[in-house]
Parts: C-alpha cells; sequence; structure tokens
C-alpha cells in the first residue's frame, strides 16, 4: 500500500514524541473549541459600522454641510 511521504514524516514524528498529541489538542482548543455567545455574536454583527471601499481617497466637505461627504476623484485638489 502507498504512502506519501508527508504520512510517513508524521507518523515518525508522533512515534519520536508522542506528547505532540496532546499538544495538538490543547492548541486547537484555545483557538477552535469555544462556546458561541450568540447573544454576544448578534450585538456584535449589529453594530458593525460600514467601510468606505477605498479608503485613502481624501473626503471632499461640501459647502452647507459638513457630515455629508463624497470621495475626491483621484488627482483632485483637497479643498
Amino acid at each position: 500500500m502507498y504512502e506519501s511521504d508527508l504520512t510517513k514524516f508524521m507518523r515518525d514524528l508522533f512515534r519520536k514524541k508522542p506528547y505532540l498529541a496532546e499538544a495538538q489538542r490543547e492548541a486547537r482548543a484555545i483557538w477552535w473549541d469555544k462556546k458561541v455567545d450568540f447573544g454576544e455574536l448578534k450585538r456584535m454583527q449589529e453594530s458593525r459600522v460600514p467601510v468606505r471601499g477605498y479608503v485613502y481617497y481624501p473626503l471632499i466637505k461640501s459647502q452647507g454641510d459638513c457630515s455629508s461627504a463624497e470621495p475626491a476623484a483621484p488627482g483632485a485638489a483637497e479643498t
């Protein structure tokens, strides 16, 4: 039966260092095995603020209202 070099390496590694299996489970628990608080998840999703597509263009403010701003055209002078 064919075994890839990677499979042979992993089997040999776990044979030489059996503690790696437990360390692997512990590391996985840090990042993945979490209980999800769906109320907190919903609150975070509802409180997201939309981001402009390309944030590096300076904003040109209109004369009367500073709250409505349009992105400047590339190469346009900022006032």
